[in-house]
């Protein structure tokens, strides 16, 4: 008996959709949610926003220089590039938005929309 590939089909369903994950003081977007910012490999600060109107919504916008409030963003290199998604690490911001969900030892998965050039959107709700 030998080993054999196990094949699946490529599809929607198993595209890697747009997300973020948060729990234990942070956010981690995957692959695909960075990617909707075209080269986010320039990207070194985001924002978190709130709109009183769109309160099942948190907004980060993206920086490449430090600005006002800013939190910097953590990325995985590998060779002398960049791997994988990015990270937004602040416990503080992440009680705020996500009350215990945010700090808790495991995480919750939320999807991610584009906004703008420079802003993707996180439905919380």
């Amino acid at each position: 008996m030998g080993w054999s590939i196990i094949e699946i089909e490529i599809g929607g369903k198993n595209k890697a959709s747009p997300s973020v994950s948060v729990g234990y003081g942070r956010m981690c977007f995957n692959i695909s949610a960075c990617k909707l910012l075209g080269q986010y490999e320039q990207y070194n600060y985001v924002q978190l926003l709130a709109d009183k109107e769109r309160s099942s919504e948190i907004a980060v916008r993206f920086f490449e220089e430090a600005e006002e409030k800013s939190i910097p963003i953590k990325r995985k290199k590998s060779g002398g590039k960049f791997v994988g998604g990015l990270e937004i690490s602040s416990t503080v911001y992440m009680e705020k938005i996500f009350g215990i969900t945010g700090t808790q030892k495991k995480t919750t998965t939320y999807p991610v929309k584009k906004e703008s050039k420079d802003i993707l959107v996180v439905m919380i709700k």
